[in-house]
């Protein structure tokens, strides 16, 4: 059964009420109660770092969705080099200026161009919830640590799948196979530029769609360079063991594997539900792997870095000590000094691979 390895040795006070408030809140509640609570704590976090409405997204992303995928392009912008013609005012005049001009500049920005690196991201949210722009702070946090401290240029195609159970496995991952076939063949990206990202589940979809194009889709497509993820959700057979300590539980678990899976055979025996299923994994792209040390997922997480090692994939991994699931992504669960770090972390991964 899996389980936390150990209890943190200390949580701080607002970080232990939000997982016991969480925890609590979500025993017995519906899909639909669940996904407006999401919605509605996403909203207010967006709002908190001046991302709450459509006109402040705008500055920083604009939807390229088509018929067969839905997604948002995130040129990169500097923001470690402001100019404002030569001077730096706080008129209410220049900020709208400013904000003008910063949209304009990202709808007219052509996808892939003016960037080193195109990082594909595939959200988080139990293949049941989540939102492509969800982690859009953190999205333009990495931009600015990355060129800030490595020179490098990272951009943003973040993909809005289709959510279970109203479209189970495996639409979700079909989903994503469409948007990163209209990247390479319609936007003309080199996959070489491509690095797969992901948090929670959306970590299973990046693995599995490397996967799935590894053994279906060679003849035209060809992977990205690297794949990054943080805490991936990696379902096993075992059954998930309760904890005072993460913000999953077994219920959550179960409403996730059910709405997915839909319970069929041929789905759980997938190797593009969970990896544990595949072969081998060999031929992967080199991957970053971070998690808790005390979240639920914490053993199955460390079985597939193990199992990526053992079929030759190249793994670093970055264990954090005494944090919960999506330890530096989720407020208030995590603190500033972890989203920090968590920035540093993956800007450095994304550096070592323009660099190889």
């Amino acid at each position: 059964m899996a389980k936390c390895s150990k209890t943190p040795r200390t949580v701080g006070y607002f970080q232990g009420s939000a997982v016991a408030f969480t925890q609590s809140s979500g025993q017995g509640v519906t899909l639909g109660q669940n996904r407006r609570a999401f919605a509605t704590a996403l909203s207010s976090v967006l709002s908190g770092v001046g991302l709450g409405s459509p006109e402040q997204k705008a500055q920083w992303v604009k939807e390229v969705s088509s018929e067969n995928y839905s997604a948002f392009w995130m040129p990169f912008q500097d923001q470690t080099h402001k100019v404002t013609d030569g001077k730096v005012t706080s008129s209410k005049q220049e900020k709208v200026n400013i904000a003008k001009a910063k949209t304009e500049l990202v709808s007219q920005s052509r996808v892939g161009e003016g960037c080193d690196l195109v990082v594909f991201y595939m959200h988080g949210g139990g293949f049941v919830q989540g939102d492509p722009l969800q982690s859009l702070d953190q999205f333009r946090n990495i931009m600015r640590k990355s060129h800030e401290d490595h020179g490098v240029k990272v951009s943003y195609f973040s993909v809005g799948y289709r959510l279970a159970p109203e479209t189970p496995f495996p639409g979700p991952l079909e989903d994503c196979l469409a948007a990163y076939r209209a990247l390479i063949k319609d936007y003309g990206v080199d996959p070489k530029r491509v690095v797969f990202g992901g948090d929670s589940a959306g970590g299973n979809l990046g693995c599995s769609l490397a996967l799935k194009i590894r053994d279906e889709f060679s003849h035209e497509l060809l992977l990205p360079t690297a794949i990054y993820t943080l805490s991936p959700y990696f379902p096993w057979k075992e059954e998930i063991e309760w904890t005072l300590f993460d913000i999953l539980d077994r219920e959550r678990h179960v409403c996730y594997v059910d709405a997915y899976t839909q319970q069929q055979p041929e789905v759980l025996a997938s190797p593009y539900y969970t990896p544990f299923n595949a072969d081998t994994l060999a031929g992967l792209p080199p991957m970053l792997v971070t998690w808790g040390d005390v979240e639920v997922l914490a053993d199955w997480i460390e079985m597939f870095v193990k199992k990526a090692r053992k079929d030759g994939v190249k793994v670093e991994t970055m264990i954090k000590p005494d944090r919960p699931h999506c330890w530096f992504m989720i407020d208030p669960f995590s603190t500033a000094e972890d989203r920090e770090e968590g920035v540093a972390i993956i800007a450095k991964f994304l550096a070592s691979v323009v660099s190889t």
